[in-house]
C-alpha cells in the first residue's frame, strides 16, 4: 500500500490546511469563494451526523468505507479537486454510478468491447462502483476491491481511456488530489517543508543501507517535490527496473544544474536511451529537444562519446580511497572474477561520499563500460541495502 506522507496530521488538520490555501488560490484554481469562506477560513461544509450516514448506506445497501465515513463526519462535501474532478458530493447525494451516469456506461457498451465481469476498467466497473464527485472527471470507489474494508478508488477522465491509477482508499485519492494541488498551486505550502523532512529522514536511512522508507521519495514526488523525485529515479535504477530517466527533461535548472545530476545520473540517461537492445532512441531525441540548453548538450557530447569509445568509463577519482577500490575490481573483472569483484566494491562503499544531497550511490558502477555489466538486479539491491556515504 502505499506511503501516507499526512499521517502527521488528523483529517480536520489537514482539511483546514487545505482550506485556507485553495482561498489563498482562488483565481489559479477556478474556486469561488464566499464571504462566509474568507471569514472562516473553511471551504468545506458542516459535518453530518452518523443517523444521516446511515440512512444513505440504507439506500445504497452498503457499508461506506472508513476513510469516506470519517471524512462526512468532519465536512458534508468538498468544493475543489484537482484537474476536472470538481467538488465530492454530500453524503446524501452519493449514488452508484449506474445511476447518476447511465450514459458513461451505455457510451463504453456501444464500444463494443466484451468484459469480463469482475474488471477493473470499463462498463463492469462502472456498473459497480460509487461514484463520489461532479465533475466530467469521475472518482470512482470499487467495492469489489477491498483491502482492510476500504474500496479501492480510481480516477475515470476523458483524457486516459478508461480507470486511471487506483489507490487504496478514498483517503489516499483525496491525498493524490491535494499532491496535485500543491504540486502546480501552492508552491509556498508548509506541507512542502512537513515533506521535506520526511524526503530527508528517508535518505540518511538508505544511505546507511536501510530501506524501510524508501517508498517516500515517490510518494513526496507526487507532491512536487523534485529532490525526491530524482532519488525515486536512483531507486528503481538500484532496484533492477527499467526507469524511464528520460523524466529528467522536466525537472527545473536547479535540478540539471547539480553536479551529482551531471555526472552520475545523466551518463545513465545516455546509456539507456542509446542502448539498441532496449529500443527506446526516442528518449535521447526527447530529451535533447526538451531538457535545458545546456544539459542538452552534455548529453549530446556523452553519446558521441559513448558511440566512439563503445561504452562510458566512470570516474571515481573525487573519491580517491573509493576510486582505487574500484580500479582493483576492474582488474578482477578483466580476469572473469566477477563475483570477488563485486564483493570488493561492495566492501569499499565506506570510501565513497554523495557528491550533493541528490546523490543516493555510485551510480557509476551501473553504466560503467566494464562494471555495469556485472552489476545484475540482485547486486544492485545489495548495494542499495549496503551503508555507504558515511565516511
Amino acid at each position: 500500500m502505499p506511503r501516507s506522507l499526512l499521517t502527521h496530521l488528523t483529517l480536520r488538520t489537514w482539511l483546514e490546511r487545505w482550506s485556507q490555501e485553495a482561498i489563498d488560490q482562488a483565481d489559479a484554481i477556478g474556486l469561488e469563494v464566499s464571504e462566509g469562506m474568507r471569514r472562516s477560513g473553511w471551504i468545506g461544509a458542516a459535518p453530518v451526523g452518523q443517523a444521516t450516514i446511515a440512512r444513505t448506506e440504507t439506500r445504497l445497501g452498503q457499508t461506506l468505507p472508513p476513510t469516506l465515513r470519517e471524512f462526512y463526519t468532519v465536512t458534508d462535501g468538498w468544493p475543489t479537486l484537482s484537474m476536472d474532478f470538481a467538488a465530492i458530493r454530500a453524503v446524501e447525494d452519493l449514488g452508484w454510478t449506474r445511476d447518476l451516469d447511465p450514459d458513461l456506461i451505455k457510451a463504453w457498451d456501444d464500444a463494443g468491447s466484451a468484459w469480463p465481469p469482475d474488471a477493473d476498467d470499463g462498463p463492469p466497473l462502472l456498473r459497480r462502483s460509487l461514484l463520489l464527485n461532479t465533475g466530467t472527471d469521475r472518482l470512482l470507489l470499487d467495492p469489489a476491491r477491498t483491502t482492510n474494508g476500504e474500496w479501492t478508488a480510481v480516477g475515470f477522465t476523458s483524457w486516459y481511456p478508461g480507470a486511471g491509477e487506483p489507490q487504496p482508499s478514498f483517503r489516499a485519492e483525496l491525498e493524490d488530489h491535494y499532491a496535485t494541488f500543491l504540486n502546480f498551486d501552492a508552491p509556498g505550502s508548509r506541507t512542502h517543508a512537513e515533506i521535506a523532512d520526511q524526503v530527508e529522514h528517508a535518505y540518511q536511512l538508505l544511505l546507511n543501507g536501510n530501506r524501510d522508507e524508501e517508498d517516500v521519495f515517490e510518494q513526496a514526488g507526487r507532491f512536487g517535490d523534485e529532490r525526491a523525485q530524482v532519488l525515486a529515479i536512483q531507486v528503481t535504477a538500484l532496484t533492477g527496473n527499467d526507469a524511464d530517466h528520460s523524466e529528467l527533461i522536466w525537472r527545473s535548472r536547479t535540478v540539471t544544474g547539480d553536479a551529482a545530476v551531471q555526472d552520475d545520473l545523466l551518463p545513465l540517461l545516455v546509456i539507456q536511451a542509446l542502448d539498441p537492445a532496449a529500443g527506446q532512441e526516442y528518449r535521447m531525441t526527447s530529451f535533447t529537444q526538451s531538457s535545458p540548453p545546456e544539459f542538452a548538450s552534455m548529453a549530446r557530447q556523452l553519446a558521441v562519446r559513448y558511440r566512439f569509445e563503445r561504452g562510458l568509463t566512470a570516474d571515481f577519482s573525487r573519491t580517491p580511497a573509493f576510486a582505487r577500490t574500484v580500479e582493483q575490481a576492474r582488474q578482477l573483472v578483466r580476469s572473469g572474477r566477477d563475483d570477488e569483484a563485486f564483493g570488493l566494491v561492495l566492501a569499499g562503499l565506506g570510501g565513497w561520499t554523495p557528491q550533493t544531497g541528490m546523490h543516493l550511490a555510485p551510480l557509476g558502477l551501473l553504466w560503467d563500460k566494464e562494471l555495469g555489466p556485472i552489476m545484475t538486479a540482485d547486486r544492485r539491491r545489495r548495494l542499495l541495502s549496503q551503508a555507504r556515504g558515511l565516511g
